[in-house]
């Protein structure tokens, strides 16, 4: 299981996790916009690379950490200047 740290302040909002993020019709991006505390990813390593799959039976098919987290995440640091989001309450971890 992968969590990823937003680093949404704590004393502004109640903490909200995304449970199987990967499992959402947008991932990555739905959970930023709620400001989720922690988004939850289930990996494995496959002969493929890391892939984030609920269990191994649907490894085959699943998509890879680097395409579904990895590169999103350094696009918006690169749209944002080295911030994951442009929301004024967002702290930098």
């Amino acid at each position: 299981m992968l969590l990823i740290a937003t680093g949404y302040p704590l004393a502004a909002q109640p903490r909200i996790h995304a449970h199987n993020d990967y499992q959402q019709v947008v991932p990555l991006t739905n959970a930023l916009h709620n400001e989720a505390y922690s988004i939850e990813a289930d990996v494995y390593l496959t002969s493929r690379g890391l892939v984030v799959a609920h269990n191994k039976k649907d490894m085959a098919a699943a998509p890879s950490l680097d395409s579904l987290y990895l590169q999103p995440i350094i696009r918006l640091f690169q749209q944002h200047g080295g911030r994951i989001s442009t929301s004024k309450t967002y702290t930098p971890i």
